[in-house]
């Protein structure tokens, strides 16, 4: 349940945020209609995923086992990327995306916390004006996917902690964002409960690596 409240928080903060801006008298009234614009499909893009969510959850309750299913990429990023719109609009940061898979076989639940919780550390993290690189391969029968920002990075020593599951990401993002750090070690968990690897580069001041490897099917 930790899981899913964490999962739940960023996105709602996210769109939290777009509405403090909305209520902001400096902005012009152009800017009102496109954040008003982008606050709808945040709110379709939530709906969506609180359904997902809830319904994988269930499953995780009941059984516990990894159901793969036919899942087309580019749509489970656009809806994750759209959770997090405001966000991004708000630091104007660049996505940048490269899927060299179109449907793969894999556990769609698992995969999107993966996805949802490594991107949302790299927009929390990340300073205005900045770039992440989401780039997503299959690979003898692997599922490779390599995000990157251009943020602050983590010092060795508290990244080594968080590999190894006795610390979690719990500081204060670029812009003051909150967060518990628990949602990074459930994502850990779960990639390595999945038969996976992650691999994280990190250097201060430079932006963090996250190389992750799933088995396919």
């Amino acid at each position: 349940f930790s899981t899913i409240a964490h999962d739940i928080r960023a996105p709602v903060s996210s769109a939290y945020s777009l509405m403090q801006l909305l209520d902001s008298e400096d902005t012009p009234p152009a800017e009102r209609r496109d954040m008003i614009q982008k606050l709808s499909t945040s709110f379709d893009n939530l709906s969506q995923f609180l359904d997902e969510l809830l319904e994988w959850s269930r499953h995780q309750l009941e059984d516990g086992k990894i159901l793969p299913q036919f899942i087309d990429l580019d749509q489970v990023l656009d809806r994750i990327v759209g959770l997090y719109e405001p966000m991004i609009a708000s630091k104007t940061l660049k996505i940048h995306r490269t899927i060299k898979a179109g449907h793969i076989k894999i556990d769609e639940g698992g995969f999107s916390l993966i996805l949802r919780n490594i991107i949302h550390n790299a927009i929390k993290f990340t300073p205005n004006d900045g770039v992440i690189t989401i780039e997503v391969q299959e690979l003898d029968n692997q599922v490779v996917t390599k995000i990157s920002d251009t943020g602050v990075g983590i010092d060795q020593d508290y990244l080594d902690k968080i590999v190894a599951g006795s610390e979690s990401l719990s500081s204060r993002g670029t812009n003051n964002e909150t967060g518990s750090g628990f949602g990074l070690q459930a994502c850990i968990q779960y990639i390595r409960y999945s038969g996976g690897q992650v691999d994280i580069k990190s250097e201060k001041g430079t932006g963090t690596e996250f190389l992750v490897t799933l088995p396919v099917g």
